[in-house]
């Protein structure tokens, strides 16, 4: 084995694989780390402005136009 490390082709393979895995293993706890930072300032917010909190407005205001657009379709039917 010593033999086979001492072969320069072979410690730059071994170095090289190495630093792939441990690039690929890194960056992906920095990116969970990252990742989770953005989570909570999309539900939480900062200053009490949240992306979720416009998001579920944004809904509540599309379901109140389509009932109310509902609304007056019934009441324009019933008029006729």
């Amino acid at each position: 084995m010593k033999e086979l490390l001492k072969k320069r082709n072979v410690a730059v393979g071994v170095t090289v694989v190495i630093m792939i895995l441990s690039t690929i293993l890194g960056s992906g706890r920095s990116m969970d780390a990252a990742a989770y930072k953005v989570e909570r300032y999309f539900i939480e917010g900062y200053g009490g402005y949240s992306i979720q909190r416009d998001l579920d407005h944004i809904f509540l205001c599309y379901n109140v136009t389509l009932l109310q657009h509902n609304f007056l379709d019934f009441i324009f039917f019933i008029l006729k």
